[in-house]
């Protein structure tokens, strides 16, 4: 009984499906229907990095990585201010130099 037992539960085990670690972090799961089209207008298409440092640069890469995935479309990477909505990635002080108020 109890080995019958035992198989059944690995058996059971193995049938499950989970997530890997991998897909669990950072999982950019697409959205549908009317959260879709929500976001998509709200969500600016550029991603404008003010600093070129390599942790910037990451940045900017996981946010386009993100976005793409979330929304199915590629925003567009710009290294200055941007004349359009943005998404800015920087430093306050860099920010406050590229657009003095």
């Amino acid at each position: 009984m109890f080995r019958l037992s035992l198989f059944s539960l690995l058996g059971l085990a193995a049938a499950l499906h989970g997530e890997t670690g991998h897909e669990a972090w950072l999982r950019y799961a697409t959205l549908d229907g009317a959260s879709l089209d929500q976001a998509r207008q709200a969500v600016p298409a550029v991603v404008s990095v003010l600093d070129q440092s390599p942790v910037a640069a990451s940045a900017r890469a996981e946010l386009i990585r993100g976005l793409k995935g979330i929304l199915g479309r590629t925003p567009r990477a710009e290294s200055t201010m941007p004349r359009e909505s943005a998404i800015l990635v920087g430093t306050v002080e860099e920010v406050r130099r590229a657009a003095p108020v």
